[in-house]
């Protein structure tokens, strides 16, 4: 009798931890903004601006185990990030990253039965645009993310995600210029999200 009571609670304790965990699985889709510090490496040169941008993000998010999850999900950025725009002896010049997209994977750790807190890996593509009287560069560029987030759902369906990531992106040459360019941003997000 006693190994059926030990049996019956350790199935119960189970299923309730996997009913935990699967509160958390599913598509979800969010909309978020926040703080970008962008900078730029030209040589010597360190070029800086703070912009907001504006993403949103699509994700499907598997219960591992009884605490562990792990979502895949697609982000895009509808805003052009502006790094340089300014006008010297009549000449303007405008540099900006644009086209911006990440495919991400996020293993997360579920905190109680409404928050999860999440590890990022993504991998970011991007085109990065100058363009004055004199040069013009369009250049795909591609980097690697890396953060840490955490979402807490006001009730089934929908949450509050929160977010920072930092991510560098491959070194180039443009053709127009003998100069190494790197781009490096670091990301703070805040979004609303929801859970189908």
């Amino acid at each position: 009798m006693f190994k059926k009571i030990v049996f019956v609670c350790g199935v119960f304790c189970v299923l309730s931890a996997n009913a935990q965990s699967s509160n958390f699985e599913g598509a979800s889709i969010s909309l978020n903004t926040g703080f970008n510090s962008e900078q730029v490496f030209l040589v010597n040169v360190n070029l800086s601006n703070d912009t907001t941008p504006i993403n949103i993000n699509a994700s499907y998010t598997l219960a591992l185990f009884p605490k562990v999850t792990l979502a895949v999900g697609v982000n895009y950025d509808f805003s052009n990030t502006k790094i340089l725009s300014e006008t010297v002896s009549g000449v303007t010049s405008d540099w900006y990253i644009k086209n911006h997209y990440s495919i991400n994977i996020e293993p997360g750790y579920i905190l109680n039965e409404n928050s999860l807190g999440y590890a990022k890996l993504s991998y970011h593509r991007a085109k990065s645009y100058w363009n004055n009287s004199y040069s013009f560069v369009d250049q795909n560029i591609k980097g690697v993310g890396y953060g840490f987030g955490a979402k807490f759902f006001m009730n089934r369906n929908l949450f509050l995600n929160l977010e920072i990531q930092k991510t560098t992106y491959d070194s180039f040459i443009p053709s127009s210029a003998d100069i190494t360019v790197t781009h490096k941003t670091t990301t703070s997000i805040i979004g609303v999200g929801y859970k189908f």
